[in-house]
């Protein structure tokens, strides 16, 4: 019978104190380097949901407008925590931002002479779908148009919006200087030209 003899060694294994610090401080500056970039991607995305879901909500109730033939109101709650708004009397939640307070923000404004009106919340589609404007449905008019939904990150990054454009309830969507003066008239085809005199 043969036995098996155990030698021990006087090997030891691992990391020594020093290596380990030093791959420690390698991740913390790759992380302090990164989060940044990362937060700003997140807050891009987060906006971003928040204006998909705000055409849609508003495609939907441009829609049920003119399916029921009844006005239906869409007031957006500028104060709110989250981005929310107010479609014929029911609050709905735009995006994610349930979990996330203060993250995303939405402000309504009708853009007057490139000033900014701050006082306008509501757009009121009417039993043809036609978007009238007001501080609240029983003063709305379609004289405020264009009307101009921002939404921006809590932190002040950057903004967009979704711009109620014309009387046929067209909606656009512009980034950051453009919603505060927002060209409605941009893919408009240009007049035509006027006919020569006759000679």
């Amino acid at each position: 019978m043969k036995f098996s003899t155990f030698h021990k060694t006087n090997q030891t294994s691992g990391f020594t104190l020093i290596e380990v610090l030093v791959v420690v401080i390698i991740a913390g500056i790759l992380a302090g380097i990164a989060a940044p970039g990362w937060l700003a991607f997140l807050n891009r995305q987060r906006v971003s949901t928040v204006k998909s879901d705000l055409i849609q909500t508003l495609k939907n109730a441009q829609q049920d407008a003119i399916q029921r033939r009844l006005a239906f109101p869409v007031q957006i709650n500028d104060g709110a925590a989250a981005p929310t708004i107010t479609v014929n009397g029911l609050a709905q939640t735009l995006g994610d931002s349930a979990d996330n307070p203060g993250n995303v923000q939405l402000s309504s404004y009708v853009v007057a002479d490139g000033t900014p009106n701050l006082t306008f919340d509501t757009i009121v589609f009417d039993y043809r779908g036609m978007p009238s404007i007001g501080t609240s449905p029983a003063n709305a008019s379609s004289e405020n148009l264009p009307f101009v939904i921002s939404i921006r990150s809590g932190n002040g990054g950057s903004q967009q919006c979704v711009i109620v454009a014309n009387l046929v309830g067209s909606l656009k969507t512009a980034r950051d200087a453009a919603c505060d003066n927002p060209d409605v008239t941009a893919g408009a085809p240009a007049p035509a030209p006027a006919p020569a005199p006759a000679p």
